[in-house]
């Protein structure tokens, strides 16, 4: 798994401090939680737009078609989209992306980008995830990223790649325990520099 930016808090009551569940209800959606350090995970959610990871101030849920509007404001903003490499992206654009991102990565993984959704107004801010190659988000979203990954998946090694001018990336990348792995990485979408995180033992 890893991040490519280009394209602890528990909250209770709790039947086991690390394995409980308790079927809460947040926003209306019955959450079926498992506890893990610094976040929940919903490890028995519905297939469209339910939550998979609760912090203390961020929800992050599976998007939804209903999402393109604040999504394709988001991508047509050229300061949230300085350090992808296909720039801005139309409302048509959003859309093909968005009916991928359900198709292929929940589809076909079970996991992927998730919509970032501030608890206090439920407004979507952006989005983040989980991919096969890549991890992407913010310091809270990216804390529990990894923590999710550790705890859910069979995998080893994370990374991040980084675009190099991205400071605020590599500054979360750093957050979070990664370290660099290779700097100046060179393929078809640019350089990166590469961080990576191990399990822990």
């Amino acid at each position: 798994g890893g991040c490519r930016d280009r394209p602890g808090f528990g909250i209770g009551p709790y039947e086991d401090a690390r394995t409980g569940r308790d079927g809460r209800t947040l926003f209306g959606r019955k959450v079926d939680v498992r506890w893990h350090p610094g976040f929940m995970v919903n490890s028995d959610r519905e297939p469209m737009g339910a939550i998979v990871i609760e912090t203390e101030r961020l929800i992050l849920r599976d998007l939804t078609i209903e999402d393109l509007d604040a999504l394709a404001a988001l991508y047509a903003d050229a300061r949230v989209r300085q350090y992808f490499p296909d720039g801005t992206l139309t409302r048509s654009e959003t859309l093909k992306e968005l009916e991928w991102i359900i198709k292929v990565y929940y589809g076909t993984y079970g996991y992927g980008l998730w919509a970032v959704i501030l608890k206090d107004s439920g407004e979507l801010v952006g989005r983040c995830g989980l991919l096969p190659w890549e991890i992407d988000g913010r310091t809270e979203a990216a804390t529990a990223i990894v923590g999710f990954a550790f705890a859910t998946l069979p995998v080893d090694r994370l990374i991040a790649m980084v675009d190099p001018r991205n400071k605020a990336s590599r500054n979360v990348a750093t957050k979070v325990g990664m370290s660099p792995l290779w700097m100046g990485y060179v393929d078809d979408e640019g350089t990166s520099d590469v961080y990576a995180i191990e399990r822990p033992a």
